[in-house]
C-alpha cells in the first residue's frame, strides 16, 4: 500500500462543502475588448437579477457561472484582452480547482466578422484548463452591433438568460398581506356646559320702621281719576 506524500494534502470533503456554501448563484458577465464592453453592461441590464454583481473581477469570484463577451478581429482572432484572458486562466492554479467544485458553467459570445473562431478558443480554454462546464451549446457568433442595438432581444441572451434561471433556486413565497387595522371610532366630544348668566342683584325691598314692605300696585285708571280729582279742586279754589 503506498504512502502519501508529506506534502500532499489530504482531500477533506467538509472543505468542498465549505466551498459550495460561499457560492452565490447568478452568472458574472466580462466584457473582453472595446467593442465588448457596452455589449456586456447591456447583458447585464437584461439579465436583471440572474446577473448578481456588476464586478467583472472573474478570478476572484464567486458568483456560479460566467458570461463572456468576447471581441475579434476580421480575420476572427481575439483582441488582446481575450488574448490576456486566455494566458490569466492557463496559469491560474486555483481557478479550475474552484470551478470543478462549485461546478461552474460558461456561455461564449463573439462579436465581430468570423468571431466563431475567437469564441470557440475562449471557451476551450475555459473548459480544458479553467475547469469549467457549457451552459449552453457550442461558442455563440455576432457580427458587430450597433450601438442602440437591443441586446435583451438577441435570441442568444434569451437562452442564457433561461439557462440561469433554471439553475437558480425560486424566489421565497411572498408573504401573505397583512389584513389593515380598522380604524377606531372618532372619539365624542364632551358636551359642552351651557353658560349660567348671573343676574344682578337685586335691591331690598323698601321698608318701614325697619320692617320691610311692599309697595301697592296701582292701576293707571285710578291715577287718571285722581289726577283729575286734583284739577278740579284746584279749579275750585281758583274760583273763590
Amino acid at each position: 500500500m503506498s504512502t502519501p506524500k508529506a506534502d500532499t494534502p489530504a482531500y477533506c470533503p467538509k472543505s468542498d462543502e465549505g466551498v459550495r456554501s460561499a457560492v452565490k448563484q447568478g452568472a458574472l458577465v466580462v466584457g473582453l475588448g472595446k467593442a465588448a464592453q457596452p455589449v456586456a453592461a447591456k447583458l447585464r441590464e437584461a439579465l436583471a437579477h440572474r446577473c448578481t454583481t456588476k464586478s467583472d473581477d472573474w478570478e476572484v469570484s464567486k458568483v456560479n457561472h460566467l458570461v463572456v463577451v468576447v471581441e475579434c478581429g476580421p480575420s476572427g482572432d481575439c483582441c488582446e484582452a481575450a488574448a490576456k484572458f486566455q494566458r490569466n486562466v492557463r496559469a491560474s492554479d486555483g481557478y479550475s480547482v474552484y470551478s470543478d467544485i462549485i461546478q461552474r458553467k460558461v456561455a461564449v459570445l463573439g462579436l465581430g466578422k468570423a468571431s466563431g473562431k475567437g469564441a470557440a478558443k475562449v471557451e476551450e480554454v475555459l473548459l480544458k484548463r479553467g475547469g469549467c462546464k457549457r451552459l449552453l451549446g457550442p461558442a455563440g457568433a455576432l457580427g458587430a452591433l450597433p450601438a442602440d442595438a437591443d441586446v435583451a432581444a438577441l435570441p442568444w441572451t434569451q437562452k442564457v438568460s433561461a439557462a440561469l434561471e433554471a439553475t437558480m433556486d425560486p424566489p421565497p413565497p411572498k408573504p401573505a398581506p397583512v389584513p389593515a387595522t380598522p380604524a377606531p371610532p372618532p372619539a365624542e366630544e364632551p358636551a359642552k356646559a351651557t353658560p349660567v348668566t348671573e343676574q344682578p342683584a337685586q335691591p331690598p325691598p323698601p321698608s318701614v320702621g325697619g320692617c320691610p314692605y311692599a309697595l301697592p300696585s296701582i292701576s293707571p285708571t285710578v291715577v287718571v281719576a285722581v289726577a283729575a280729582a286734583a284739577a278740579l279742586v284746584f279749579v275750585a279754589f281758583a274760583r273763590r
